[in-house]
Order: structure tokens, then C-alpha cells, then sequence
């Protein structure tokens, strides 16, 4: 699809954008994967850049897309993304290969319940429904300044729209819990980017 003049302009001064990969891309779209925008990845990338971040925990590790955007903003940090669906986790390891990144085949939850060592980044973009038990359960490894991204928040409107099926009402419910407890817990923003973009800090 041709670009129009905006997005010619933005394209032009678009600065920031650490990492953008069109055949990475195309390769999720064809399994039916989202990955970052390149504006949602540029936001990320520029306020990201300059922080001391040494321990990352991404839930949802898709074909390594955002993986490797954390990874090329902190080369030297401890990057754990887990998957829970083998045919993307086998794909994630073979688009990313470094002794500081770690992929592994294992449900959010179950890791969280396991891992005690402190999370300076907790990057979600996974599960919807399971965001507010990811967050609870990775509060007490986030000290003051600790960082929580949340990628697709509006779910294509089904966070927010009203006709909907009962299934997806109890996943608003529980994206409206997990939104009540990060702005309870964080200094939050909850940014109109692509489908919706949350940055917090730890209060």
C-alpha cells in the first residue's frame, strides 16, 4: 500500500525507531502473529533509551519481534520471553539467537510463581484475560522505577465495546482490574498508539 503524505512527513523524521524488520513481519501476519508498529516501537525505543535496565521478563514472546527491539535497547541486560504456544517459540529462538536473551516454553503464571529475582521491565503482550494475574504476581520483583509495558491494550475495541459476547465481557473485567491496579501501583499513561499502547513506572 502506497504511503500518503503524513505518513511520508513522519517516515521522513522518524529518528528514533531502534528496529523495524518487513520480512519479520510478514512472517507473523502470515500465522496470525501482531507485532510493534513502527510508531508504537519508536515510542518504545525513545523512551526507553538511556535507562539502566538489567533484568527483562516479555509474556508473549511471538516470532521475537519485540524480543529483539528490548534486546538491541539493552544488549547486556537478562531478557527471559516466554511462549506457551511451541510452534511460535521454536520460530522466536530461531529469529533471535543471544546468550542474553532466554526463551522458554512455559506459561506466564507459572514462571512468575517461580522466579525471584527483581523485573526491571515487564513487557505484556500476551494473553489479555491474564494480564491482571501477570501483574500480580510480578509486583513484588518491581521495585521503585520498575517499568511495565502493555502492547494492543484496546484489543481491536473488545477492552471497551459494549455489544459484546459474554466471553468477551470477562475480559473486560479483567482489563479493567489490571488497569485499576497498574494506576494504583504506577505513575501510568494509557496511549492512543496503534491499539493502544500502557506505559508505567513503579511508584
Amino acid at each position: 500500500m502506497a504511503m500518503n503524505s503524513r505518513e511520508n512527513f513522519l517516515q521522513q523524521y522518524r529518528k528514533n525507531l531502534l528496529f523495524s524488520n518487513e520480512e519479520l513481519r510478514q512472517e507473523a501476519a502470515s500465522i496470525g502473529v501482531s507485532v510493534l508498529s513502527d510508531e508504537v516501537g519508536e515510542f518504545i525505543s525513545f523512551y526507553l533509551r538511556g535507562k539502566e535496565i538489567n533484568e527483562i521478563v516479555e509474556i508473549g514472546s511471538g516470532v521475537a519481534y519485540s524480543t529483539t527491539l528490548l534486546h538491541l535497547l539493552f544488549p547486556k541486560a537478562n531478557l527471559v520471553s516466554l511462549e506457551r504456544y511451541e510452534p511460535r517459540y521454536e520460530m522466536a529462538k530461531k529469529n533471535l539467537v543471544s546468550e542474553q536473551v532466554n526463551f522458554l516454553l512455559e506459561d506466564g503464571e507459572d514462571y512468575l510463581r517461580r522466579r525471584k529475582k527483581r523485573i526491571d521491565i515487564l513487557f505484556l503482550d500476551g494473553s489479555k484475560p491474564h494480564y491482571i494475574h501477570f501483574l500480580e504476581l510480578a509486583l513484588p520483583m518491581m521495585q521503585m522505577g520498575a517499568l511495565l509495558i502493555a502492547d494492543n491494550i484496546f484489543g481491536r475495541g473488545l477492552s471497551y465495546e459494549k455489544n459484546i459476547d459474554r466471553r468477551h465481557k470477562t475480559l473486560q473485567k479483567r482489563m479493567s482490574a489490571f488497569l485499576e491496579l497498574v494506576f494504583e501501583e504506577f505513575h501510568a499513561t494509557l496511549l492512543p498508539l496503534d491499539d493502544g499502547l500502557l506505559i508505567a513506572e513503579r511508584k
